[in-house]
């Protein structure tokens, strides 16, 4: 029984993860909704670890970094399923409701499920309207650090 409570789009970005002692760059994502997403890599962090998940949206004469707060709530043999906790502006968190609601097959849902999260633990604006259309594609930034195997 899947106890989930957000549709989950199959979307295949690049993102970088990060706990503050290391830094997995260039890893691909399976799936993402409004509160997580599953990054798969050979490294894994602990069960539990917060983490900042950056998402790099490119096709834009300035690429878009949407910088997420996460926590480590699923570890398997091939990545990791993060808990979104917050975002660190407002900006991130509507660029990841427009990233969802125009990977999915329901944009209506993906609103319900938004609004069934107003009066829950803040994660920034909720109610806010969306924003454009993106042409969505991503990159990993280039940094000198540790760069998973599986990436």
């Amino acid at each position: 029984m899947d106890r989930r409570k957000f549709s989950r789009v199959n979307v295949n970005l690049q993102v970088e993860v990060s706990n503050g002692r290391m830094s997995l760059i260039g890893c691909e994502t399976r799936d993402l909704s409004l509160r997580g997403v599953f990054v798969f890599s050979d490294v894994i962090f602990p069960l539990q670890s917060l983490c900042l998940v950056t998402i790099t949206l490119t096709g834009m004469v300035v690429p878009i970094e949407l910088k997420l707060e996460a926590r480590v709530v699923r570890a398997e043999s091939n990545g990791i399923g993060v808990e979104f906790e917050g975002a660190q502006d407002l900006e991130s968190y509507q660029h990841l409701r427009n990233l969802v609601m125009y990977n999915s097959m329901t944009p209506e849902q993906i609103l319900e499920e938004e609004k069934s999260e107003l009066g829950r633990k803040p994660r920034c604006n909720l109610g806010s309207p969306p924003g454009p259309t993106l042409e969505v594609g991503v990159e990993a930034r280039e940094q000198p650090r540790f760069h998973a195997p599986r990436c």
